[in-house]
């Protein structure tokens, strides 16, 4: 099986690298930047802030925790695990953790994926709910997309990250739903 996933890896990033070009790089750069973990953390924060002005600091609490969980458990699986990344000749950002999991993807799909279940929670068009979807989906995969193209991680890496951030969303969201019956 992890012959198999190893395949994959370096199959997906040696085609994507074939087409690396100085605009592709500055702008998945430009777009990667959108999903870091500072800048997920600093998008938290200011929501927090939000929901505290309306009396719900509880929401923003809970969306701290439910990122700051993510990333923790991201942190300690690169860790645990010390995957190395892609060689550095492919590299076209500097790097020095590990690969495994990617704390990029990981902060995109909860980020993301919080502003989709947001959204969607103020419209009830359903039209306009699928539009949500679709745009959530689309953010995710253009990070994944940048990060694999920046030649800085593999395709499980990414995949596994969007799993540990979708999880993290979801029982953020859960545990709130739980808290506001309370």
């Amino acid at each position: 099986m992890l012959n198999i996933i190893f395949f994959l890896d370096n199959t997906v990033l040696e085609w994507l690298l074939q087409y690396r070009s100085d605009l592709g790089v500055f702008f998945f750069r430009l777009l990667t930047e959108f999903a870091s973990p500072a800048s997920g953390i600093t998008f938290i924060f200011f929501l927090g802030l939000y929901f505290y002005r309306h009396h719900k600091w509880q929401l923003g609490l809970m969306n701290l925790i439910g990122l700051l969980t993510a990333e923790a458990t991201t942190w300690g699986l690169k860790h645990l695990i010390a995957r190395p990344r892609p060689l550095e000749t492919f590299h076209a950002v500097v790097e020095t953790s590990f690969s495994f999991p990617s704390g990029h993807a990981t902060t995109a799909a909860f980020i993301f994926g919080l502003i989709g279940y947001l959204a969607t929670t103020h419209t009830t068009s359903k039209t306009n709910k699928r539009w949500i979807l679709g745009l959530t989906c689309l953010s995710i995969l253009l990070i994944d997309i940048s990060r694999l193209y920046l030649g800085v991680h593999y395709l499980s890496d990414v995949i596994v990250g969007n799993f540990i951030g979708i999880c993290a969303l979801f029982l953020t969201l859960r545990l709130e739903k739980y808290l506001a019956k309370k």
